[in-house]
């Protein structure tokens, strides 16, 4: 979100401020697991749902914001472009899968991915099928 908040979509501080008010709401000792009625338990699963989707809301419309900002200026204009997202604070290195699907009449001779400064990425084709 601080990329995009950066690039000019705003920081959403009001989202950020109640996200805070219902997390803070599950920390009360009354509302740990096991320590209450089941009826406090499910109001706290409940504030943890709301939680999850408010935020997976936020990072969705963060990641279009971005995609949408992405300089395309070396590419095609039938250039297909696929965009990675770390949304963690860490640094990975992992191998990311991904799963691409091409119209049958798109006919392309071959496939180069690039990084976000245009150096050619290594990449493995795992599989090549028509269904």
């Amino acid at each position: 979100m601080m990329y995009a908040a950066g690039a000019g979509e705003g920081y959403p501080t009001e989202y950020t401020r109640y996200l805070m008010r219902k997390l803070l709401a599950n920390l009360a000792h009354d509302s740990i697991c096991g320590c209450s009625t089941d009826s406090v338990s499910r109001h706290m699963a409940d504030r943890y749902e709301c939680i999850h989707e408010v935020e997976d809301s936020l990072i969705q419309r963060a990641m279009t914001f971005l995609v949408e900002h992405v300089c395309r200026d070396n590419a095609d204009t039938d250039d297909y472009l696929l965009t990675v997202f770390n949304t963690t604070a860490s640094v990975r290195s992992e191998v990311v899968r991904v799963r691409l699907n091409f119209l049958r009449d798109d006919k392309f001779k071959n496939l180069i991915m690039t990084d976000d400064t245009g150096r050619q990425s290594a990449f493995c084709l795992c599989n090549k099928s028509r269904e």
